[in-house]
């Protein structure tokens, strides 16, 4: 780097003594350093033309200020630091960049937004998007009627959850142009955002008589439909755009997902298939056609398609979860007892389905002839921990305790069944003939107890 610097004071000296332009000379040539991506050579030459200029290179904005330069250096000076912003944002400084460009801005007497809006862009890049828009904001009060400053910052302000001042600023810009497809669709992604859905329906269908082949317009539409479940209207906006376009992997798979939301799930079966025959082999199509089997009982399809799923993210607890019970409902007991095991060491104990995955679990273990009844019970205990109203639980135990020939723990869960069986529908024959089968039991159970030996 020093014989760069070395050969860039002699060049410039050579040229200014017999009257060349050195500084378009100076100018090309850190361009075409920049244009090669030479970005560190373009820093060194730049920092060598600031020092010529009487400017340290790695001054920031607390150490300069316009009248520490002559007017005649600082248009100059600024553009150097522009340069050297957008070689650092090649280099990944981003906050180095954003100094560079800092300065710049404070030493450019045309009082352009140029050098904001390069400042921007690296703030963007940061996913600042906050001080991002503080540049488009203040680029704005120069130059008010640039209306890529206003989608900018209309985009800023969505991005930072401002969804309000986002929209208005969109709305602006529509009111000068209406065709601008673009604008339709951030102004109903505001409204979404917003929670004004018959809105944001409105502005997609705008968005899709502009640009009818809009493939994102029309998830977007689709999108809406599924949550406000006007399901057929999603299956038709799809259907009429798969007609135009049959290989979209987004909208083919959406597609298949308002079947299934739509509980036509054979049709449903068939479409996600089809995204996988067409070459959409994601997770979002393995794991929902897994789904989709799962729920019409076939559980050897389900198993092949979860477990694809599974392979793609090993972390989705709904995946383990249903996953195992295909296992253990077709030929896997064992392997639906291993998924289930890891389905629960990724829940939260707190969260809400963990009494029905524990509850799984231990029909699992149950299911597998091997699985010692030791384990058996220990699953079937936490099962009944997180939920203890699941009378049905208290039967399994009281049936896995007198296998142990725990003849006490057996009676005392076969009471808490008994309570809750005398507590539903009394008078009713069906009722009260369980009642009397079990209370048979638990008197013979009660026999075996006290005939046992004291633990």
């Amino acid at each position: 780097m020093k014989s760069i610097q070395l050969l860039f004071v002699s060049c410039f000296c050579f040229f200014s003594s017999i009257g060349l332009n050195a500084e378009v000379l100076l100018t090309n040539r850190i361009q075409k350093l920049i244009a090669d991506s030479r970005f560190d050579n373009a820093i060194t030459l730049i920092d060598s033309a600031l020092v010529l200029e009487g400017v340290r290179p790695d001054l920031n904005t607390q150490d300069i200020g316009p009248q520490n330069l002559a007017e005649s250096s600082r248009s100059n000076v600024a553009k150097l630091f522009a340069w050297k912003g957008a070689s650092l944002k090649e280099l990944y400084a981003f906050d180095d960049a954003i100094n560079a460009y800092n300065l710049a801005i404070m030493l450019d007497s045309g009082n352009t937004p140029r050098y904001m809006i390069e400042a921007a862009s690296v703030c963007k890049l940061k996913q600042d998007y906050q001080q991002a828009l503080v540049y488009y904001e203040t680029a704005l009060k120069r130059d008010s009627s640039n209306r890529y400053l206003l989608i900018e910052k209309a985009n800023c302000e969505f991005l930072t959850e401002q969804y309000l001042p986002a929209l208005n600023d969109f709305r602006d810009f529509y009111l000068k142009d209406s065709l601008n497809a673009y604008v339709v669709k951030c102004m109903g992604s505001c409204y979404t955002k917003l929670g004004l859905y018959d809105q944001a329906i409105e502005l997609y269908v705008k968005a899709l008589t502009i640009h009818p082949y809009d493939d994102e317009a029309v998830l977007s539409l689709a999108r809406l439909y599924q949550k406000i479940k006007d399901y057929k209207a999603g299956i038709q906006i799809t259907e009429s755009f798969r007609e135009k376009d049959p290989a979209n992997k987004g909208i083919n798979s959406l597609n298949a997902m308002l079947y299934f939301s739509n509980k036509e799930t054979e049709i449903a079966v068939e479409r996600f298939k089809s995204c996988l025959e067409k070459g959409d082999s994601s997770k979002f199509v393995y794991k929902n056609l897994g789904i989709a089997y799962f729920t019409i009982s076939e559980f050897d399809s389900a198993k092949i398609h979860l477990e694809k799923a599974y392979q793609l993210d090993s972390e989705d607890v709904n995946v383990l979860h249903l996953l195992g019970i295909s296992c253990y409902e077709s030929f896997y007991k064992e392997l639906g007892i291993k998924y289930l095991e890891k389905a629960i060491t990724l829940y939260e104990p707190e969260e809400r389905n963990i009494a029905m995955v524990y509850k799984n679990f231990s029909e699992a273990c149950a299911r597998w002839s091997p699985c010692p009844l030791e384990k058996i019970l220990n699953a079937t205990l936490m099962a009944y921990q997180y939920n203890p109203k699941d009378a049905n639980l208290a039967l399994s135990l009281s049936d896995i305790y007198e296998r142990l020939k725990d003849y006490s723990n057996a009676v005392v869960y076969l009471e808490i069944y008994l309570k809750d069986l005398r507590s539903q529908e009394k008078g009713g024959t069906a009722v009260n003939s369980k009642v009397k089968y079990w209370e048979e039991r638990l008197q013979k159970l009660k026999e075996k107890a006290a005939l046992a030996p004291a633990v």
